[in-house]
This record gives structure tokens, sequence and C-alpha cells, in this order.
């Protein structure tokens, strides 16, 4: 084993390890354990009886509850009486709205007799109705065929365009096939 150099070793100890005497090492250790008194108590050094000398908490506890449930109440009673009085202000305003000719500007203005004879012979809803169903019907019919209409005018176009292709390839056949065949003139 190497040796411990005394360079390493703390001040406190002194330069030499053997100074240290070991048989006042289990009484320097036990005097650091012992716990002292202070004026600041930590969680460890506490003792039991002081806690269980104050009762006050329970005390304080209940207050704390009773006060939360007295501010319950109140509120509460604040809640149902703001309720009551803004419906009251609502039945009065209401009451205020329906008695004033001013807010209601627009007459009531009924036909007179030619006028309801001739509202009278018009169409009933029921009428109405059924004339709109078969509108429906004719349309969704209408809309179908105008679809189809729309797919074979797309298929007609795609055929005259193809075949329009092949006309225009033919002519440039012809056109290349009688210039290989010509004789170049001379030119003199």
């Amino acid at each position: 084993m190497n040796p411990i150099p005394t360079d390493d070793v703390p001040n406190e100890l002194g330069h030499d390890i053997s100074d240290i005497d070991l048989h006042d090492v289990p009484a320097q250790l036990e005097n650091t354990l012992k716990p002292k008194f202070h004026e600041r108590k930590s969680l460890f050094n506490i003792n039991i009886d002081e806690i269980f000398e104050t009762t006050t908490g329970d005390e304080e506890v209940q207050e704390y509850k009773d006060d939360i449930k007295a501010r319950q109440l109140k509120w509460i009673d604040f809640m149902v009486d703001a309720t009551k009085k803004g419906e009251d202000a609502l039945k009065t305003y209401e009451g205020t709205l329906s008695n004033r000719e001013d807010l209601n500007p627009i007459p009531e203005v009924k036909p007179n007799a030619e006028q309801q004879a001739y509202l009278d012979q018009g169409p009933d809803f029921q009428n109405f109705i059924r004339g709109h169903l078969e509108f429906r019907k004719n349309y969704e019919v209408f809309k179908q065929k105008h679809e189809e209409m729309r797919e074979l005018q797309a298929r007609i176009m795609e055929r005259c365009r193809l075949r329009l292709n092949i006309v225009v390839a033919n002519v440039f056949n012809q056109n290349l096939g009688t210039e290989t065949t010509k004789k170049p003139s001379k030119r003199g």
C-alpha cells in the first residue's frame, strides 16, 4: 500500500495522522450526535410533549369552518335576493314595453274585403308543397339527364379529337411519302 501523504490531510488533524488519539474518537463522535437544545427547533429535535400541549389548533380549525359556512350562507342569500330582484325588474320592464305605443311603430294592417277575397282564392300551403315536390322530382330527372348529356358530349369530343389526329397523321405521311418519291431537280 502506498502511504497517505500528509498534504492531503486536513489541517485540524495536524500534519501527521499518528497525532490522532483513537481513544478520543468515539467520545467526540458521541458528542456530535447528541442533540443540543437550541432556540431554533428542527424536525428532529421536537419533543412529543410540546406537540400535545397546545390544543388551540382544533379551535382555530373549527372557527375557520364556521366562518366559511357563514360566508357561504351569505353568498347564497345574496344570489337568491339578486335573482328575485332581477325577475321583478324584468317583469316591470316587459310591462312597460307592452303598454307603450311608440315602441310598435308598424301598425297592424288588415286587408279590406276585396283583398281578403283575392287572398282566399289563392293557393294554400298544402297545394304549394305538393307543387314543390313535383318540381323537385322534375329537377332531379333533369339533373340526371343533364349529367348524361355532358358525359356523352365529352365522349363525342374525345372521339372527334382522335379522328382529327388520325387524319392529320395520314396527311403528314402522304406528304412525306411524296417528297421521297420526287427526284430532286437539277438547277443549272
